[in-house]
């Protein structure tokens, strides 16, 4: 079984958990942020994992939750995940998330591995991104 095919058997518990939680533990994690629902699940992880196992150092960068808030409207049933979305900036080098998120993780992934041989959206395969809350949450 690949480093993957785990993950996704991870997330597939992790989803079930998150849609039987407590009323309580769901407020939390939803905060203010009205349009996100109880299924909703942003799946990350190894962005390539062919690249990735290659790599001298293998690279894990977390953060708390993807800001999905803005963008949902109310009838939003679910989100996807960001690895296409580092896939993407991989193939065109243009990042539109506002912040450029994708642009500075590839930067700090370049000083962490003391690589600068490319340009950086090319690093874009190379790491592993999880969000802590998959659900997601606001900008505030």
């Amino acid at each position: 079984m690949t480093k993957t095919e785990q993950l996704k058997k991870l997330f597939k518990e992790w989803k079930k958990a998150q849609i039987n939680e407590s009323e309580k533990d769901l407020a939390i994690t939803i905060g203010p942020f009205t349009k996100i629902k109880r299924q909703f699940f942003c799946e990350d992880g190894i962005i390539d994992e062919e690249t990735y196992d290659k790599e001298q150092r293998k690279v894990l960068f977390l953060t708390n939750e993807p800001n999905i808030d803005e963008y949902l409207s109310d009838n939003t049933e679910i989100i996807g995940g960001r690895i296409q979305s580092f896939v993407e900036y991989y193939d065109n080098e243009h990042d539109d998330w506002r912040g450029k998120m994708r642009e500075r993780i590839c930067g700090l992934y370049q000083a962490i591995t003391n690589d600068f041989s490319k340009p950086m959206h090319k690093y874009a395969r190379s790491f592993a991104f999880m969000n802590l809350n998959k659900r997601g949450g606001g900008n505030v």
